[in-house]
């Protein structure tokens, strides 16, 4: 950042410009200048942030889910939802696969012997009740869906407009697609 920054400066005011650039005093302007400018990016950075109420910079990096049965969780969220499969490690007590869209990604643990503590999932169940991907358009998706058999319910939906559906994989986690 400081070597774009000093780049910069020195295009700005270079040998052809009424301020000289040799020199050590002109070197330590530039220098402090671009130290200076990156600190301002920073400051601004981190002034948006706690703005924002998000002081710590949080952004959501991947989650993680057990499965029972590593097979069919891949081929749901690989052909209807489009992940990508990404790597896969046979470890020596379970089995690890990441599932990758843009911006996410989803590590899949089948571990021998792993329960799900309750088999019922719903409004009225503490942790985690579904994750929300965005869509650009949840009718076309719900269209699209239905017809190829999968079970979706409509979640929000204001006169002829569907503003998000809900899916469930194979093992009965919930998936919300939302405009």
């Amino acid at each position: 950042m400081l070597g774009a920054t000093f780049s910069r400066l020195s295009k700005s005011f270079g040998p052809n410009r009424a301020i000289p650039t040799k020199g050590i005093m002109w070197r330590s302007f530039l220098f402090m200048a671009s130290l200076l400018m990156s600190f301002s990016s920073a400051s601004a950075q981190e002034a948006e942030a706690a703005t924002n109420g998000n002081w710590l910079g949080l952004s959501v990096h991947h989650v993680t889910m057990g499965v029972a049965n590593m097979e069919r969780q891949r081929a749901f969220y690989r052909d209807v939802l489009g992940f990508h499969v990404g790597p896969f490690n046979k470890r020596s007590k379970y089995d690890h696969q990441q599932m990758l869209i843009p911006g996410f990604r989803i590590d899949m643990i089948e571990y021998p012997g792993s329960t799900r503590p309750g088999q019922t999932m719903g409004a009225d169940m503490q942790g985690w009740l579904h994750v929300a991907f965005t869509v650009p358009n949840a009718s076309v998706v719900y269209e699209r869906l239905r017809a190829e058999g999968v079970p979706v319910a409509i979640g929000r939906q204001q006169k002829d407009h569907i503003g998000s559906i809900f899916v469930t994989d194979p093992e009965g986690n919930r998936l919300e697609l939302a405009e």
